[in-house]
Parts: C-alpha cells; sequence; structure tokens
C-alpha cells in the first residue's frame, strides 16, 4: 500500500498531453529505437528497428476494445482517439503483435519508466501485445496499465 497522506490526489497533472492514440496497427507498425517520440514512432523499448503485427482480433473486437478503454479513462480528462493525431502533442499505445516483437519475452504489455514527476514527459509511447490474449477484458486492463505508466503511474 502507498501512503499518500500530503499528496493533492485532486490536482491534474499539468503540461502533459491528454491524448492517448489507441494504433491497431493496420498493415503492422514500425517502430524505431531512440528517445520516446509517437510522432515519429520512436520509442527507448526496442534496440533495433521492430515490426508489429496488426490487431489480430477483428473490427469487432477492437471498436469494443476502444469503447473500453473509454469508459475506463471517462472520469478523468484523457480523450482517447484512433486517428493518428500527426504533429500534434499525444501519448500512443500499439496493440498489435508479441512482445517478441521488440525483443521482450512473456510480456502483455510494455511501457517506458517514467517517474512520477509534475510533468512527464509527452509524446512516449507504449505497447499492449494483442497476440497474448483476445478478452477484452485482459487487453483493456494492459491498455490501461501501459498508458497510465506514462502519465508515470506505477503497478
Amino acid at each position: 500500500m502507498y501512503d499518500t497522506r500530503g499528496m493533492d490526489m485532486a490536482t491534474p497533472v499539468t503540461g502533459s498531453s491528454h491524448l492517448i492514440y489507441m494504433n491497431d496497427c493496420a498493415g503492422g507498425c514500425t517502430v524505431h529505437p531512440g528517445f520516446d517520440d509517437s510522432r515519429t514512432d520512436t520509442s527507448s523499448i526496442p534496440w533495433q528497428t521492430s515490426h508489429l503485427d496488426e490487431y489480430p482480433w477483428g473490427k469487432p473486437s477492437w471498436d469494443e476494445l476502444v469503447a473500453r478503454v473509454r469508459e475506463i479513462y471517462a472520469p478523468f480528462d484523457v480523450t482517447i482517439t484512433t486517428t493518428d493525431p500527426g504533429e500534434a502533442t499525444h501519448f500512443e499505445v500499439m496493440v498489435g503483435g508479441s512482445s517478441t516483437d521488440l525483443g521482450i519475452s512473456g510480456a502483455g504489455g510494455v511501457a517506458p519508466f517514467i517517474s512520477c514527476s509534475t510533468n512527464p514527459p509527452d509524446n512516449v509511447i507504449s505497447f499492449v501485445f494483442a497476440e497474448t490474449s483476445s478478452s477484452i477484458n485482459y487487453l483493456s486492463g494492459a491498455v490501461a496499465q501501459e498508458t497510465a505508466h506514462v502519465f508515470g503511474l506505477d503497478h
């Protein structure tokens, strides 16, 4: 259990994007190693340019997953989009492939470690490996967890 005494739990994080792009990797996603930047598909996670296969469970499943993630984030000042925001400041979660695509074994998802700070960096990519499970409950929980990590939240 975390000791939250003295923390103002009602004060929102300022200076960070409130936009999460859920990317189903239609046609596959290529991610490049380097400093985290969702605008250029660059992440500190892979050691080499990597490819994730697209979301494998079909459009009805994808639509249900997006709806569930929107429901999870509804109480917060966060917008979930499935349209690439391009150069606009945003976070991204790539939902497809498997962990071995990024050189990691046995993970359902992964995100860079972001320390809890007043202003976490923008434009960070997290990953949920959709080949792990077709369960919407599992996948929506994984998306919520991995995207929350980029806001500085721990397990």
